[in-house]
């Protein structure tokens, strides 16, 4: 899987000027990344019919292999989503995308009800929040064509939890739930009166915070990070789990 992420960061993680999306290489891309997870097979039942067969020992790890799989879906169609929105290459994209992010939440979320004490990794917060930036992406293309996106809300607030729960053991990660509450009072429609009042409040917490509004889709996030909504353009050019504002991963 390192070896995927890397091949898929070194085609496409790249400015929008110079990004190149090659059809061939995002089908090799995808056809290596289904074959390690056939090899897995997390989504078959266990053998039970044989009662001395081993048990796979990778399908303890499920929910990190699960959010790894879905999240270089997102990885291999994010370079579609600076294309032109009237381009069926940008709409199909978009919807994997919606769909992968949807399947992390939930995987994660079971995870907490399970009590999994398995969740120490750092990159689920990068997928947890870049996801959230997806879904607000689709909502607006849904809403630029007229489509009501009544699902952001409660997908937003899923990510939202799951961001929430994790800053409890990293407490520097809760940058990210800070901005996606702050997505879902200006996305939702019961906040649409209060907005110049959550800004001024979010502004009071974290001044280097610009929340974004619909007359200028962009925001930068402590200096260090800088989101487009219009070209889905991010920057600074790194993979998401090593992010600069990311703790290191704890001593298990």
């Amino acid at each position: 899987m390192a070896r995927m992420i890397g091949q898929a960061m070194e085609q496409f993680n790249k400015s929008v000027s110079h990004r190149i999306i090659d059809g061939s290489e995002v089908l090799h891309l995808r056809s290596s990344l289904d074959a390690w997870w056939n090899d897995i097979g997390l989504d078959c039942e266990a053998d039970t019919e044989t009662p001395k067969a081993p048990l796979d020992p990778r399908r303890q790890m499920s929910t990190l292999f699960t959010c790894l799989y879905h999240s270089q879906i997102v990885n291999l169609n994010r370079p579609a989503l600076s294309l032109p929105p009237s381009q069926i290459q940008h709409d199909h994209a978009l919807q994997a995308a919606i769909g992968s992010v949807r399947i992390i939440c939930s995987t994660l979320s079971n995870s907490f009800f399970k009590n999994n004490d398995n969740l120490y990794w750092p990159g689920y917060v990068d997928m947890v929040f870049l996801g959230s930036l997806i879904l607000v992406y689709g909502a607006r293309r849904e809403r630029a064509r007229n489509g009501p996106a009544t699902w952001l809300i409660r997908d937003l607030r899923r990510a939202l939890s799951i961001l929430e729960h994790f800053a409890k053991r990293w407490p520097k990660s809760d940058k990210f739930s800070r901005v996606v509450r702050a997505l879902i009072e200006r996305e939702d429609p019961a906040h649409a009166g209060n907005h110049t009042t959550s800004a001024g409040m979010m502004s009071s917490v974290d001044e280097n915070l610009v929340i974004p509004t619909t007359e200028e889709p962009t925001f930068d996030f402590a200096d260090c990070f800088h989101f487009d909504f219009d070209t889905f353009a991010l920057e600074p050019e790194s993979i998401w789990a090593y992010h600069v504002s990311m703790p290191p991963s704890p001593m298990l």
